[in-house]
């Protein structure tokens, strides 16, 4: 996963501002380059996730705007013997200690059409894509079959409201008897990810594991 933070401001491959954007351009490239070094240790090509950006503490801005920038930030990051995946979007994300709004890569319609425009693939973040879908009153459902066919890895916990995200399975709103069957876990690589599922021996990692196991197996009885 590329790091979020260039020193103390956030980075952002969408940004209106070319040092923020070269800034997030140069991360996200040593990031590759590492992976790169160690790729040997991966079975195929490794994955290397990164967040668009496209965020504003007070400012609306304009998502076409933001896709180009996006598009000439992928173009110049060199992902050979890799694969670079954009992760959808929260719309109240919280960096530096305060909430901000996101602008962009959160509606499956802009996913899918960015998506089918440039070749790039996603990571699918359940309780993002939740979050989005309460705050616009978008079909959690429709939203997963618009953009099923891009999601190659999945980051899975969780959420409530537009603003409760990574909450453990099973403990926010999603109805996980539903959602969780469409999503493939035999063929897609991904991980468990509660809030500070890491803490005393990765004990929120292995109840969600546990979670939703204990669902897929009830649903399939």
């Amino acid at each position: 996963h590329c790091p979020e933070y260039i020193s103390d401001k956030i980075g952002d491959l969408c940004s209106g501002s070319d040092d923020i954007r070269e800034a997030s351009i140069r991360i996200a490239q040593a990031t590759l380059d590492w992976t790169r070094a160690i790729s040997g240790n991966f079975k195929g090509d490794p994955k290397v996730i990164v967040h668009p950006g496209a965020v504003s503490m007070n400012a609306r801005l304009k998502p076409n705007v933001m896709a180009n920038n996006l598009i000439r930030s992928l173009d110049v990051i060199d992902d050979r013997g890799c694969e670079l995946i954009l992760e959808n979007l929260p719309p109240n994300p919280v960096y530096l200690g305060g909430m901000w709004k996101t602008n962009f890569w959160m509606s499956s319609a802009e996913i899918r059409e960015f998506c089918v425009e440039t070749g790039v693939n996603i990571c699918f973040d359940l309780s993002h894509a939740a979050l989005w879908c309460n705050s616009s009153g978008y079909d959690l459902v429709k939203y997963i079959e618009e953009i099923q066919e891009f999601i190659i890895h999945m980051h899975i916990s969780d959420a409530f409201g537009t603003t409760g995200e990574g909450i453990q399975i099973g403990e926010g709103d999603i109805d996980l008897k539903k959602i969780l069957p469409m999503l493939d876990f035999e063929n897609t690589t991904w991980v468990p990810e509660p809030w500070q599922g890491h803490k005393f021996g990765n004990r929120g990692f292995i109840i969600a594991l546990n979670k939703i196991n204990e669902i897929l197996i009830d649903i399939n009885r």
